[in-house]
């Protein structure tokens, strides 16, 4: 028998809006119609986009979007590359923590670019996505490999100076989030430790990595992380269903390295859920579908012609953890901790009054893409069998989402801040 839940709603501290600059995959309103129709009551935006939050002019654009489309509360992040480091006084007060790549990622704009995010180099025969990888493929001559770096945009860490620096440099207080894999992230710790950083490691997916943070908690260091729904819900198995689709970073791992995920959630290890909401058009994720392997494609082909890495999420985390919970691998009171109560401590925020979701449950329906909000309008969770949904959303008690529908006018979502402590 089908019966209805409130639940505080999820924040989700890990979310990429694309706009500015990709809008084609994503914008402010349709990214915050998903989020409230997943039962998503704020997002945190990450800084690669075009032009990348690097500066407060670029902090400017991105919160008057904002401000005009949002149907749910919403923050940002700060972006480095090491150059700007003068800018963080002025934004601190504006952002909610600093985000740095020490890994490569997707959604890398590019420095020099035309509207549809090529580089604007002479050598035309080499696409980049603007959300491509970005790193060079080594395996290209001396002169193409040039040509790309030149294009590519630097959010993407590797000179362990400019990271010092970085670390260094960021007013203490708020988190630094590091996307960072194997000894990077063992690296990213120890930084953290050196220069007395609040450590927030983002999409943890594999054993070996949440063995890492796991052995760094119980030495006492403090830090936390997050884990994503498709590295609990998916395993590289799927690749051979969803081809291109299944494309992401970190990329989806084995059955053992969910189970360990699952494992430390209930150990206490893992801190909390966040989406990494990456939406890509579809004719962009297709563009890999010849590669049977998408592991075995080199870097730059992954984000060029082979497509870019990420897979929307904000409207199906809600749905997969509540169906998570129908079948007894979760509680409520576990998925109130991890998806509302501990992003809040960790961002320094406190939760919104008169703010919850009502959510069905004792249902049973496949997930249809049809009915998404999100512009990409597809989901690597298609046609998955689902236990419960998301009926209503209130943000600050005006209804913004009810059976399906938008019911509240765009720019009702308001700016969340922290304080540090």
């Amino acid at each position: 028998m089908s019966q209805l839940i409130r639940f505080p709603g999820m924040v989700d501290m890990h979310v990429h809006m694309r706009e500015p600059g990709m809008a084609q995959k994503e914008d402010w309103l349709t990214g915050t119609s998903a989020a409230v129709a997943g039962g998503v009551v704020a997002v945190v935006d990450m800084p690669n986009t075009i032009p990348p939050t690097f500066t407060s002019e670029a902090l400017d654009e991105k919160e008057k979007i904002a401000r005009e489309k949002a149907l749910c509360d919403y923050g940002f992040y700060f972006g480095s590359d090491g150059s700007n480091l003068g800018e963080f006084e002025k934004v601190y007060d504006r952002v909610l923590g600093l985000k740095l790549y020490l890994d490569e990622t997707t959604g890398a704009p590019p420095r020099h670019s035309h509207g549809n995010g090529n580089p604007d180099s002479k050598n035309k025969s080499i696409p980049v996505f603007s959300g491509s990888p970005i790193k060079a493929c080594p395996a290209l001559d001396a002169g193409s490999v040039m040509t790309l770096k030149q294009g590519a945009n630097t959010l993407l860490l590797e000179d362990e100076k400019i990271i010092k620096s970085i670390f260094r440099a960021w007013p203490r207080g708020k988190p630094i989030l590091v996307h960072a894999e194997g000894e990077k992230l063992a690296r990213a710790i120890i930084l953290a430790q050196k220069n007395y950083q609040k450590l927030h490691c983002c999409h943890i997916a594999t054993k070996k990595d949440i063995e890492v943070i796991a052995k760094a908690k119980m030495k006492g260091i403090s830090l936390t992380c997050e884990v994503s729904p498709h590295h609990l819900f998916l395993t590289n198995k799927d690749r051979t269903r969803l081809g291109s689709l299944a494309m992401m970073k970190p990329e989806l791992g084995t059955e053992a390295d969910q189970q360990a995920l699952w494992n430390h959630i209930q150990k206490g290890t893992v801190d909390c859920i966040a989406t990494d909401h990456a939406p890509h058009t579809l004719e962009e994720k297709l563009t890999s579908d010849q590669h049977s392997d998408p592991s075995s494609v080199p870097p730059l082909l992954r984000g060029g012609w082979g497509g870019p890495w990420g897979v929307p999420g904000l409207e199906t985390a809600m749905p997969l953890l509540l169906t998570a919970v129908e079948d007894g691998k979760l509680t409520h009171e576990e998925l109130t901790r991890l998806t509302n109560i501990n992003p809040c401590r960790i961002l320094g925020i406190r939760p919104a009054g008169q703010t919850y979701v009502e959510v069905e449950t004792g249902i049973q329906y496949q997930l249809d893409e049809r009915t998404l909000k999100t512009k990409c309008g597809w989901s690597p969770f298609a046609d998955m069998t689902l236990k419960a949904r998301v009926a209503r959303t209130i943000i600050r008690g005006v209804e913004v989402y009810k059976d399906g529908k938008i019911v509240a006018a765009k720019g009702v979502g308001r700016p969340i801040l922290s304080s540090p402590t």
